[in-house]
């Protein structure tokens, strides 16, 4: 891949959303409040689209079904 792209995805919780589906799923994605200041980013987390177009698709199926699971 020559680029990077973020996804931002509305959650809950960005800290508890990160740490369960690190937990369950073995995927890493960025707490928003991690990125901005005053809170500005709390509630949201970036996922990094760095991989393959398959990979990437099979990743963003799985936190799909994470968060059907767990909402």
């Amino acid at each position: 891949m020559d680029a990077t792209f973020y996804v931002w995805l509305e959650v809950t919780d960005d800290i508890v959303f990160t740490c369960k589906l690190y937990e369950a799923k073995n995927i890493k994605v960025l707490p928003g409040r991690f990125l901005g200041r005053e809170g500005m980013g709390e509630g949201y987390v970036r996922i990094a689209l760095v991989e393959n177009s398959e990979k990437t698709e099979k990743i963003l199926k799985e936190i799909a079904v994470f968060m059907k699971e767990n909402h």
